[in-house]
């Protein structure tokens, strides 16, 4: 797998541009509760119309720079500026709500985490931008796409 050494590069601060952070903590507010309750139903939803066609949603969660970031000490100032004490609430929040509707799920960002920190490697930005944020880089579409293959292939819908 190609990839670029982490460096002192990456988000400032570990904002992503156009995502509010407070999603990687438990809601603080109604208009945040609201927006969980809106995703679950949704979810809930597609779960039924793709069952209905005879298939099987397997929901798949994402990532963001800094919960797969490659440095430890980045991620735990930002843990500490959000006041949480890890960056993967979104992701056991939408596993334990996808056991209890019996809908397959897969979080792939603790794996990838350990992936980034130990080959020390940025799985989202490019060289040209904003390395460590935005959308995944080759090599975070790479891993991903392991995951996921590994995880079908072991377990087939």
């Amino acid at each position: 797998m190609e990839a670029r050494v982490a460096n002192e590069g990456g988000a400032a601060a570990g904002l992503e541009s156009g995502v509010d952070d407070a999603f990687l903590a438990p809601p603080k507010n109604q208009a945040w509760r609201d927006a969980w309750t809106i995703t679950e139903a949704i979810i809930v939803k597609m779960d039924e119309l793709t069952s209905r066609i005879g298939g099987k949603l397997m929901l798949v969660g994402l990532t963001t720079g800094v919960q797969v970031h490659p440095d430890p000490g980045f991620r735990a100032a930002f843990e500490k500026k959000l006041g949480v004490g890890d960056l993967f609430y979104p992701d056991t929040r939408l596993a334990a709500f996808a056991r209890r509707h019996g809908i397959r799920a897969l979080m792939p960002a603790a794996e990838m985490q350990r992936f980034a920190e130990a080959h020390r490697v940025f799985l989202h930005g490019f060289k040209n931008a904003n390395l460590g944020s935005g959308h995944w880089n080759e090599a975070g579409h790479r891993l991903v796409a392991e995951i996921i293959a590994r995880d079908l292939c072991a377990n087939p819908l």
